[in-house]
């Protein structure tokens, strides 16, 4: 009887975890928008750290930290201006980080690598003839410079 109470019990966890990863998906993506709007605060370039203070997401201004904790990888953060109060997490802010490393990518050729999100936008195109045009996805521009630089180099050696 115990074996079938545990196979029974076996169906539900899986339908919990799934629920439990969705939620916990969510978060990270609330914890992402966070660090977002935080850093709409900030000039370009600079960044925040866990633990440390941070601007307010809502009015701007300097936050004050209520706590920090490496375990659970959360850092409280209050604004004394405006009464909001929001959390820094260390996955929110290694998935930015993730995601700046990602849109920073290079090809081979030295052009800037675009995210699937940059590439499900309206294509760019270019122009091959006056009445010529194909997309320039990353393959075909690292195709077309190689083709200019090996006709460049091809008339630089007569």
């Amino acid at each position: 009887m115990g074996l079938l109470h545990h196979k029974h019990r076996a169906h539900q966890p899986i339908e919990d975890e799934a629920a439990a990863a969705l939620r916990d998906q969510e978060e990270l993506l609330d914890e992402i928008a966070t660090i977002h709007k935080v850093m709409q605060w900030y000039q370009p370039g600079e960044g925040i750290r866990f633990g440390a203070s941070t601007r307010c997401p809502e009015c701007g201004a300097s936050g004050f930290v209520v706590s920090s904790d490496t375990t659970t990888g959360n850092c409280i953060n209050y604004c004394l201006e405006c009464h909001a109060d929001w959390v820094i997490s260390l996955r929110a802010l290694d998935a930015v980080a993730n995601q700046a490393a990602a849109a920073t990518m290079t090809t081979e050729s030295g052009l800037p690598m675009r995210s699937r999100h940059e590439i499900d936008r309206e294509p760019a195109m270019l122009e091959v003839d006056e009445d010529l045009a194909v997309e320039a996805t990353p393959e075909v521009l690292e195709t077309f410079l190689r083709q200019s630089a090996d006709e460049h180099q091809g008339m630089t050696s007569f």
